[in-house]
């Protein structure tokens, strides 16, 4: 009875003049007049069709009842429908199939359309991740700059190493990457105390004292590999750090979380020191030194490969390394070995020919990084997608859902944007984000990790 009563009101509402003739000399100004329509028993406005003497079709798909689609509670039918019956899993013309089995709904698809446009629990799965195009290299990426100005950090491991007695114990790789000239520079620790870590920073900004900036991941990325790195990022917050970086005047930048394409450029050294490591250890477990001293080849290795196509010329049949860039001597350029020169007695004199050794050495050097730029460069900028990236912006008040290691999108969390930001030191397009759930917890993820819904909290 409450359903008949509430597809009469409905018809009310959207038939009122045909409602009141009781379907019955209809102009043809009317927009059901094309249908034939008649009023059943219970009084609800249904229409004829061909198919009435079928013995194997309901009365409802003999005489459908006829709607109005551009009705509030008409959608809501449709969105019934979609529910019950399509279980959320069909697109239009299956929820048109549904709905014709019982009803003929004037301009039925575009309604339909807007109907499953506007379910908020398709939106979950329908719903794709922002996007930016890719951004322009960042100038620290591609300027002449000392070795190891901007250095980003990444730790490996755990390693299973033996002490000289034998006995078994975990050690951690801390790698050292140079954004510029791809070179990199690896250091074993015995654990990942704020000591031990102090130490090995400490011994590297000894050797490379041109260091003004830090880069490197967050405690999070490192949960992927091992729960214990967590430790190491923890300690640049220890206060022994932190006054050591200030007084040292290094500023200590990190990535998103849980965006390693923004340290891309350490994140792909990982793999180039890990899987020459797996070779050469195997199922070995060697002593803490002989580890160091694998590393250090593998390090040297890594240094020596090249970062730029083989030169055409065959007076040149070497291509350009990271060795080249960090230290200009690969090319067998050197200091004049000064125990076969002639040295005079006058210091000035002596130290004019210092002087030239210096400046010899400079010109080696910058024939280097002319051929980083003719070179290296010109590679880079031949490194592209194979189209432009699609664009999806995010906006402050859009209500999203967050990607999470659920294979199911309907326990991916629920969160809002409370800003956007990024892009300072690219193009200015903004490609992360702050979060906020609905606990009030707010955290920092890159756009990739952000599915939007449609719809805005307001």
């Amino acid at each position: 009875m409450a359903e008949t009563a509430l597809l009469k009101y409905i018809q009310g509402i959207s038939f009122p003049t045909e409602v009141l003739a009781k379907c019955q000399k209809l102009q043809k100004s009317s927009k059901i007049y094309l249908f034939n329509p008649m009023l059943d028993e219970d009084g609800i406005i249904r229409c004829r069709s061909r198919l009435e003497k079928s013995g194997d079709l309901s009365f409802g798909e003999k005489f459908p009842i006829l709607l109005d689609g551009r009705n509030h509670f008409v959608r809501l039918l449709i969105a019934w429908i979609h529910e019950t019956k399509c279980k959320h899993a069909q697109g239009i013309s299956t929820n048109l199939h549904h709905v014709r089995t019982e009803f003929l709904i004037l301009r039925a698809r575009s309604s339909i359309n807007k109907v499953l446009r506007g379910c908020k629990v398709c939106a979950r799965f329908r719903a794709k991740a922002g996007a930016e195009v890719t951004p322009p290299l960042p100038a620290f990426r591609i300027e002449e700059t000392p070795p190891f100005s901007v250095t980003g950090i990444d730790f490996a491991g755990p390693i299973t190493v033996r002490d000289n007695q034998g006995n078994k114990f975990k050690s951690y790789i801390a790698l050292f990457v140079c954004p510029v000239s791809r070179a990199i520079h690896l250091e074993l620790t015995p654990d990942l105390t704020t000591f031990e870590f102090l130490l090995v920073l400490r011994k590297f900004i000894s050797r490379f004292p041109s260091v003004t900036r830090i880069m490197s991941d967050n405690a999070a990325t490192f949960k992927r590999a091992e729960k214990e790195l967590e430790m190491a990022y923890r300690n640049a917050a220890e206060p022994e750090i932190q006054h050591y970086l200030a007084k040292a005047k290094i500023e200590w930048e990190f990535i998103t979380d849980r965006a390693p394409v923004q340290g891309a450029f350490w994140e792909r050294m990982v793999q180039l020191v890990k899987k020459p490591l797996r070779k050469v250890l195997g199922t070995n477990v060697p002593r803490f030194r002989e580890l160091e001293s694998i590393l250090a080849e593998i390090e040297l290795c890594i240094n020596l490969r090249p970062i730029s196509a083989l030169p055409s010329e065959f007076c040149d049949i070497r291509a350009l390394c990271p060795m080249d860039l960090v230290y200009g001597y690969h090319a067998k350029a050197r200091f004049p070995d000064s125990s076969k020169m002639r040295m005079p007695d006058q210091g000035a004199a002596q130290a004019i020919i210092l002087t030239k050794a210096w400046r010899r050495q400079q010109t080696v050097l910058n024939a280097f990084w002319k051929r980083f730029q003719s070179e290296y460069l010109q590679q880079l900028r031949s490194a592209h997608e194979s189209k432009p990236g699609e664009t999806r912006s995010l906006r402050v008040g859009d209500v999203c859902i967050l990607a999470d290691p659920s294979p199911s999108r309907s326990f991916w969390p629920l969160c809002k944007i409370v800003d956007v930001f990024g892009g300072q030191r690219t193009d200015l397009r903004q490609r992360s984000c702050m979060i906020q759930f609905g606990n009030g917890k707010i955290v920092k993820r890159p756009i990739s990790m952000i599915y939007p819904l449609g719809f805005s909290e307001n």
